[in-house]
């Protein structure tokens, strides 16, 4: 989904969506904040997402095992760190 489209249909999206669109770089919190679309309750929601994310990457970060990075993966599939997570493997 493109930008635009995302803000133009906040309301129908998911927090997880949201969050995914953030992770991946197509909008911002900024941008959905800044629509005066973004709820309350979606906009803690997403701050609780991205505060798992990096949170579980820290900890599999400060690990330092393949296994714990892996392990980020499975639960971040789409998690903000993962393009620094392939960089790690290769």
């Amino acid at each position: 989904m493109e930008k635009q489209e995302i803000l133009n249909h906040i309301e129908d999206l998911s927090s997880q969506q949201l969050y995914e669109a953030i992770s991946e770089g197509v909008v911002t919190m900024d941008d959905l904040v800044d629509t005066e679309k973004l709820g309350i309750t979606k906009r803690r929601e997403i701050n609780a997402y991205l505060k798992a994310d990096d949170e579980a990457w820290k900890s599999a970060n400060n690990s330092g095992t393949v296994t714990a990075i892996e392990d980020y993966k499975t639960k971040f599939p789409k998690g903000i760190s993962i393009s620094i997570f392939f960089k790690l493997l290769h």
